[in-house]
């Protein structure tokens, strides 16, 4: 297996880092996000107002055709981003005729993010969530496979990290 660490020198190669095993928002940054963050100002500062144009017309549609080459989807026109789980959320439910009250499939184990909005929207009734207890985790899969498959859901929301 080939070690990541040469592309990590900065932060957990560094002989004084400790480990680290969080995959979320506070985990270690790659090398190369240093360049980018150097690039990005660069750019804002010589590009100005039109920078948006580079972002917008070349990093982001270069971004999507990695991600979808990587996930063999489709179309890197399936791919999205969102700064923040609140935000990519209130995408999804956007996309869903209102004021139809959504069947919604997830976990127990979800973003705190997500796990509070679905609570208030649940309040509102607006929501109908159905959660699978990830653990134990022998068996999620068959479980979370088997809700899936029932059909009864207009949105399986699933996160790739339980917290």
């Amino acid at each position: 297996m080939n070690s990541w660490k040469r592309a990590f020198s900065m932060s957990v190669g560094l002989p004084s880092a400790p480990l680290h095993f969080a995959a979320h928002s506070h985990h270690p940054w790659p090398d190369i996000s240093h360049a980018a963050h150097e690039r990005a100002w660069r750019d804002a500062a010589t590009l100005l107002d039109r920078k948006w144009d580079k972002v917008f017309g070349e990093v982001i549609p270069a971004a999507q055709g990695h991600v979808a080459r990587h996930l063999n989807l489709p179309s890197p026109h399936t791919v999205t981003f969102a700064p923040n789980t609140h935000e990519f959320l209130i995408r999804i439910l956007s996309c869903f005729p209102q004021p139809k009250r959504l069947r919604v499939l997830s976990t127990d184990s979800e973003f705190h993010t997500f796990t509070r909005q679905m609570g208030r929207l649940q309040e509102e009734d607006l929501v109908e969530l159905t959660t699978i207890p990830a653990q134990p985790y022998a068996t999620f899969a068959e479980r979370f496979g088997n809700a899936c498959a029932s059909g009864q859901y207009d949105l399986i929301f699933l996160s790739n990290v339980f917290f």
